[in-house]
């Protein structure tokens, strides 16, 4: 409920400021898939063997992009993004375990966007910026060979990520002039450590000043629609 809260009010606040008359506003929704991982600097001696992969999780959310003249555009966007780490831990005095690092942001990235072609044709487009992402919840599932437990790890991870994203698209225009459908692939790079603490799990921890940043890989379908069609020239 927090997640959908956070997310609607951010839209709602977009949506209602004032903008010039003279520009298109394209928005619609977004949906897509998050690879995700962290680039965690552990100390050098730890007392466990820690192996790392990547997690893949759901992407939604909103956009709007408002272009200036026919070729760019500023886009901004509201989304859902379920992120983390799986980590398999050897350890030889209490047993392998498996720990699964689930973490929900909502992610705000303001990207400049330049294409080669307008709107009304089909065209690839280039676009990055800054990223600013909000945690909303964090947890651990932990699995060993005689339990599994579900950990509440809010306290161990900041409530702000910063990063920076690149990506390319694919845009299509829809029959009808005012419709649009696009596929974009994007790398967002944190360039901020999200741990604020050390997190203890099953007799290994992450130590107080390790490093986590964040390196997520997303794929993204999206819908759009203008109120103004062709762009004003």
């Amino acid at each position: 409920m927090r997640t959908l809260s956070c997310l609607v009010i951010s839209i709602m606040l977009f949506s209602f400021c004032p903008l010039s008359t003279h520009a298109q506003i394209v928005y619609g929704p977004i949906i897509g898939a998050n690879s995700s991982d962290f680039d965690v600097d552990l100390p050098k001696v730890l007392p466990i063997n820690v192996d790392f992969r990547r997690r893949v999780g759901l992407g939604i959310g909103w956009g709007f992009d408002y272009y200036i003249g026919n070729f760019g555009a500023l886009s901004l966007q509201f989304l859902y993004l379920q992120k983390g780490k799986r980590v398999s831990i050897q350890d030889v005095t209490v047993g392998n375990s498996e720990v699964d690092f689930k973490l929900d942001y909502l992610e705000v990235p303001l990207f400049l966007k330049l294409g080669f072609g307008t709107l009304d044709v089909t065209h690839l487009y280039i676009f990055g910026g800054p990223n600013i992402g909000f945690n909303l919840r964090a947890r651990a599932e932990v699995a060993t060979p005689t339990t599994n437990v579900d950990f509440d790890i809010n306290r161990g991870i900041k409530t702000f990520d910063l990063g920076f994203g690149l990506g390319v698209g694919l845009h299509f225009p829809v029959t009808g002039g005012n419709r649009f459908v696009f596929f974009e692939g994007r790398y967002i790079i944190g360039t901020s450590n999200v741990l604020e603490k050390s997190i203890v799990l099953n007799g290994g921890s992450i130590e107080t000043g390790t490093i986590a940043k964040s390196r997520d890989l997303q794929l993204m379908l999206g819908v759009s629609f203008s109120s103004s069609f062709p762009p004003v020239r």
